[in-house]
C-alpha cells in the first residue's frame, strides 16, 4: 500500500509518497514559502505523486501535519486531506508537528526524554514533552518560558524545536536535539504508516490550535427602540 503525506503548517508545501509494504520513501516534493500554500499545494503534491509513478487511486490512506503552526497553512492543509479522504475512501491520519519533532530527536538521542518546544509568537512557547519510547509525558500546550523550563528541570530532556535555544540558555548541560519549526516530510509519512497500522479506522483529523487566531470576529450592540 501507498501512503500521500501532505505538511502546510510551517513555512513550506511538502508531499510525499510512502510504500508501507516496503517501509520507505518512493518520492518527496518540497517548496519553502510562508504565504501561498493553497495555490502551490496541488502542484507540490502533483510533483509528489509524479516522481513516484503514483496516482490517486494508488493510494490507501492520507497522512496530515494538524499543528501547531500557520492558522491558515493548517486549514490549507487538512482540507485538502479530508477532500482526498472522502473522494478516495481512504483513511486519514493527523499527525501533529510536536509529535513528529521529538520522533526524530530520539532517533538522534535514544533513550531520552523529549522536550519539544516551538516560539508561538506573543510571548508564548508551544510545548510538549515525550518519554523516551515516545509515550506522551506532558500534552501540547502554550506555555510561558518559565514553566517549560520547569518542565526540563524535572525531567532532563533534550531540547528540540525553535525555542529550544531560548529554553537551553537558561539550564546548565541541556541537551540540544533538531532547532526546525517542523519535521521531515518523511517522518509524517512514518509516523501515519505506523498510527494506521496500530488503528485501520483513526479518527478524523482535527487542527491542533494552540493559541487563538489573531483576528477576532467584531461585536455589535444595537439599540433599541422605543415604541
Amino acid at each position: 500500500m501507498k501512503l500521500l503525506a501532505i505538511d502546510t503548517a510551517a513555512d513550506r508545501c511538502a508531499a510525499c509518497v510512502w510504500s508501507v509494504d516496503e517501509n520507505r520513501v518512493l518520492s518527496r516534493s518540497v517548496e519553502p514559502m510562508r504565504t501561498g500554500h493553497a495555490e502551490r499545494l496541488m502542484a507540490v503534491i502533483d510533483s509528489g505523486l509524479r516522481d513516484a509513478e503514483t496516482d490517486f487511486p494508488d493510494l490507501g490512506a492520507i497522512v496530515v501535519a494538524t499543528g501547531p503552526g500557520s492558522f491558515t497553512g493548517i486549514r490549507v492543509g487538512l482540507a485538502t486531506a479530508r477532500g482526498f479522504g472522502v473522494g478516495l475512501r481512504v483513511p486519514v491520519i493527523g499527525i501533529d508537528v510536536l509529535r513528529a519533532i521529538a520522533e526524530e530527536t530520539r532517533a538522534e538521542h535514544p533513550g531520552r526524554p523529549v522536550t519539544v518546544a516551538l516560539d508561538g509568537g506573543r510571548g508564548e512557547i508551544h510545548a510538549a514533552s515525550y518519554g523516551p519510547d515516545g509515550e506522551v509525558i506532558e500534552e501540547p500546550a502554550a506555555l510561558t518560558l518559565e514553566q517549560v523550563m520547569a518542565r526540563a528541570l524535572t525531567l532532563s530532556p533534550v531540547l528540540a524545536g525553535t525555542a529550544a535555544p531560548k529554553v537551553s540558555a537558561e539550564l546548565l548541560d541541556a541537551t540540544l536535539g533538531p532547532v526546525t519549526p517542523t519535521a521531515d516530510i518523511e517522518t509524517f509519512a512514518r509516523l501515519g504508516a505506523r498510527a494506521l497500522a496500530s488503528d485501520p479506522n483513526p479518527e478524523r483529523p482535527r487542527p491542533l490550535y494552540l493559541r487563538a487566531p489573531d483576528a477576532k470576529p467584531q461585536s455589535f450592540t444595537l439599540s433599541r427602540r422605543e415604541s
